[in-house]
């Protein structure tokens, strides 16, 4: 295994069997490293019932991150026989550690899976009173708060301003993020 320069804010891929996934992150993290995979949450039926449930899943089965100041400690764990661990391994591209900068994790972090509704329509993305931020366009990096949505627009007031905004959904960032930045819990996983 080869390594470059790292920066400290930067991350390493872990690669694992996809049942194993929450059970490596979960695992990691007791341990006290810092890693994190995105989850999203679908709906299922319960075993032998009609009735549904909510259950957080890994939205990347297979892979989760670790900031690369953890890399040493991690290569001793992914090949100790001893570890306490799940099996997992370092993703490397020609025989080199693949590092990504925070910057690169900043879809996985934001981005929203669009759920369902009965009809098959899609649900709306953002809910009146939630605050949101624009990431393009001239008002990029304001939040604002959302009054109305409809369809694939968005009204939003912001701060400062007396009339409300029209501005496309794909424009916007939810400031409630699920990501590596918030103090993990068992739920985040």
């Amino acid at each position: 295994m080869t390594v470059g320069r790292t920066r400290p804010k930067d991350w390493i891929i872990l690669r694992m069997a996809a049942s194993r996934t929450l059970a490596v992150t979960t695992s990691l993290k007791a341990a006290g490293f810092e890693v994190w995979t995105p989850m999203e949450t679908v709906s299922r039926r319960r075993p032998r019932s009609r009735a549904m449930t909510a259950q957080k899943v890994p939205a990347m089965p297979t892979y989760c991150f670790a900031r690369s100041r953890h890399l040493l400690d991690l290569a001793a764990e992914a090949v100790s026989p001893t570890s306490n661990h799940p099996q997992f391994s370092i993703f490397q591209y020609n025989d080199r550690v693949v590092f990504v900068s925070d910057a690169n994790l900043d879809p996985l972090r934001y981005g929203r899976q669009q759920a369902r509704g009965k009809k098959g329509k899609p649900a709306p993305l953002w809910n009146p009173g939630e605050t949101i931020r624009m990431t393009e366009g001239p008002f990029a990096g304001m939040s604002g708060i959302v009054e109305e949505v409809t369809g694939k627009l968005v009204l939003l007031c912001f701060p400062g301003f007396n009339t409300p905004i029209h501005v496309s959904a794909s424009l916007l960032l939810s400031d409630v993020i699920e990501g590596p930045s918030q103090t993990p819990t068992a739920e985040a996983a």
